[in-house]
């Protein structure tokens, strides 16, 4: 069988599954359908075609390989992350990046203090804005999502203090209307390049790392080959700089995306991809340990150009209604700690509300367990991102009741930052070392700003008294 008609099968399969998705923009994220697929081992390019043609046999097989695969896993997960008593020397883990999407409703005004973003640089390797758009010509727009002049200017300042970089998104759910026509032909991915390297280069060339293209979804094989095309021409334009910025693509984890990517060369372009494993419609919660597994063998299964993938973990709850009519039920992590409208099950990772409702987050036990499962496939998996860092506890140096009612009390630096889920996560993924080592870095530098802050005050209110 060729690589056309191969991939001209898969995209039959995956244009059969995405349009069965119903597109919901509540929390900004897409309400997808996980397809129970078969989980295969380890295969080289050639086998995976010839898989295709005997479909039949996995299609019998899959329960046996699935529990066998599964229960491989986790018994070798078990014994890493759980083993104890062993006198010899612990050997150091190699820290796992960081990343953490940041949309444009929760940076766009200057209510974001310049504590909170410097909080988010010192624990993350990246952020990533959401979103930009692109039109039917290849011109980028909605630029007034981004940031304001001064968050950008604190963002860059935080960037160099923490060494973070700083990547913007084009697309996502229901901004992705202009891929389909800005790809389409040679001329205009020529123009849809030139947009976007005149974005990075010319008018944010000191702030911005990269672009994270999401396109959900292409619709058939003639789609995603201009996605790829586009993106092998956009790498190229960056690979003629001084500077070479990143390309990062997102995806859903249901095998046919993945081998989709791998037919397009994705090694040759993206520098990242990132598996949105969420919002599954499990009644064990909508982003399981299963779930992150199975991605991660998906990813391992296809991709064959080194530590390329990056796991998605969500920063929110969600309800897994029993009635497919029912609409399913969002909450942040922050708000179904400091809501008491919930009682919560850390343990189980699910918040009971006293209607009955059971929503289903990732608790810090289980985003430290899907940290260790990135690394068991450490040659696939480069790190984990998180959709989205506004979603967690607040991390401001004031009580959030305190907050509301326009008061100012002051709370432990230290107290309020491990309060949060992404500093579990950051230090199980990057380990005790480096992520004690930024955050004594950031408290120096709020240190700082803070008398910088009053000398300033007290320079105005001399002026003011002159006059």
């Amino acid at each position: 069988m060729s690589g056309s008609s191969v991939c001209s099968g898969v995209v039959t399969r995956e244009r059969e599954k995405t349009s069965q998705k119903d597109e919901r923009a509540t929390m900004g994220v897409d309400d997808h359908q996980q397809r129970r697929l078969c989980v295969r081992g380890r295969s080289t390019r050639r086998s995976r075609y010839s898989l295709f043609e005997k479909r039949s046999f996995f299609e019998a097989s899959s329960k046996v390989l699935s529990s066998l695969f599964f229960f491989v896993v986790f018994v070798v997960f078990a014994h890493n992350a759980f083993a104890n008593g062993d006198s010899s020397p612990t050997k150091k883990k190699n820290p796992i990046k960081v990343l953490g999407y940041l949309p444009d409703w929760r940076i766009a005004n200057e209510t974001t203090s310049e504590s909170i973003i410097s909080a988010l640089c010192a624990r993350t390797d990246a952020i990533v804005l959401f979103s930009i758009e692109v039109d039917e010509f290849g011109r980028l727009e909605k630029l007034d999502r981004l940031p304001s002049a001064l968050n950008l200017e604190r963002l860059k300042n935080a960037k160099k203090r923490f060494e973070c970089e700083i990547h913007v998104t084009i697309g996502g759910s229901s901004r992705t209307n202009g891929f389909a026509k800005a790809t389409s032909t040679k001329a205009m991915r020529k123009e849809f390049v030139k947009s976007v390297s005149s974005f990075l280069y010319e008018q944010y060339e000191d702030i911005f790392d990269g672009i994270d293209l999401n396109w959900s979804y292409p619709n058939d094989e003639t789609e995603w080959r201009n996605l790829g095309k586009f993106a092998k021409a956009l790498k190229k334009d960056f690979r003629e700089h001084d500077r070479t910025k990143k390309i990062s693509i997102a995806y859903y984890p249901n095998e046919n995306q993945e081998q989709i990517l791998e037919m397009l060369e994705c090694s040759e372009f993206a520098d990242g991809l990132h598996a949105m494993a969420y919002d599954l419609d499990d009644r064990d919660g909508h982003a399981n340990l299963k779930f992150a597994t199975q991605t991660l063998n998906y990813a391992q299964d296809s991709f064959t150009g080194g530590k390329i993938m990056r796991l998605g973990v969500p920063f929110y709850g969600r309800s897994i209604p029993e009635d497919a009519s029912t609409a399913p039920e969002w909450r942040p992590y922050g708000d179904v700690l400091r809501d008491n409208e919930y009682e919560l099950k850390d343990e189980t990772n699910v918040a009971k509300s006293k209607d009955g409702v059971e929503v289903w987050f990732n608790g810090k036990d289980l985003i430290r367990k899907k940290v260790e499962m990135c690394r068991l496939f450490e040659d696939v998996c480069e790190g984990i991102f998180v959709w989205e860092l506004g979603q967690d506890v607040s991390m401001s140096d004031i009580e959030d009741d305190e907050e509301e009612e326009g008061n100012s009390k002051k709370i432990d630096f230290r107290t309020r930052r491990e309060k949060s889920l992404l500093a579990a996560l950051t230090r199980a993924a990057w380990g005790d070392e480096k992520y004690d080592e930024m955050l004594a870095k950031e408290m120096q530098f709020y240190e700082e700003d803070e008398k910088k802050r009053k000398k300033n005050a007290e320079k105005e209110e001399e002026k003011k008294d002159e006059l």
